[in-house]
């Protein structure tokens, strides 16, 4: 009996946040790329070198196709757009209808911090000032996205944004959590 499509791409998660972003509407390889960009590269992020590999497994599942549009009037390549099928929206829909994965975390901040007894407490004092100076950049960066796509949404500009601005309050509240946690382990460093 043969697999299905899904079955073939198994747990490949990049083909399903590539089939998600075309389900969004057709795009091409470089499109993909910048929506991971302004969206979801501080939870899920991919290169172009990962992307294009997986649009030609999926095209050639039939999860995905092909249509090439005209040149720009810069004289610039031909981009080749791509577009989600039937198959293709099944897939993703028993993909997110299924268990998620466990999250396995990979933080080199925390590994440093495991084995800081190591170098004087001033050295890790100024590694959680310089982390947590670089969350509230993030902190700020989400407040300002997630006050965008309510805009959008507000003006009809942006349909079931609620998905979206979710994936978003949680980047917002990991950094916010994760700035909390810089002072509270600065100031317990301050009394060794």
């Amino acid at each position: 009996m043969p697999k299905s499509a899904a079955a073939r791409i198994g747990r490949k998660r990049t083909a399903y946040a590539v089939l998600g972003f075309v389900m969004m509407g057709p795009k091409s390889g470089y499109d993909i790329k910048q929506a991971i960009s302004r969206s979801t590269s501080f939870f899920w992020n991919e290169s172009a070198g990962q992307i294009y590999p997986i649009l030609r497994a999926l095209e050639d599942e039939g999860l995905i196709e092909r249509d090439m549009t005209s040149p720009t009037s810069t004289g610039k390549r031909q981009r080749q757009m791509y577009q989600i099928t039937d198959r293709g929206q099944a897939a993703l829909q028993d993909w997110i209808e299924g268990p998620s994965s466990d999250v396995i975390v990979r933080n080199e901040l925390l590994l440093k911090m495991f084995f800081g007894a190591s170098v004087a407490p001033q050295v890790i004092i100024k590694m959680l000032e310089d982390h947590r100076h670089g969350l509230q950049d993030r902190i700020a960066f989400f407040k300002e996205i997630i006050r965008q796509r309510q805009a959008e949404e507000a003006a009809g500009k942006l349909a079931n944004a609620a998905f979206m601005i979710s994936t978003l309050d949680y980047g917002y509240r990991m950094a916010s959590a994760a700035a909390d946690w810089c002072d509270a382990t600065i100031a317990s460093l301050k009394n060794l």
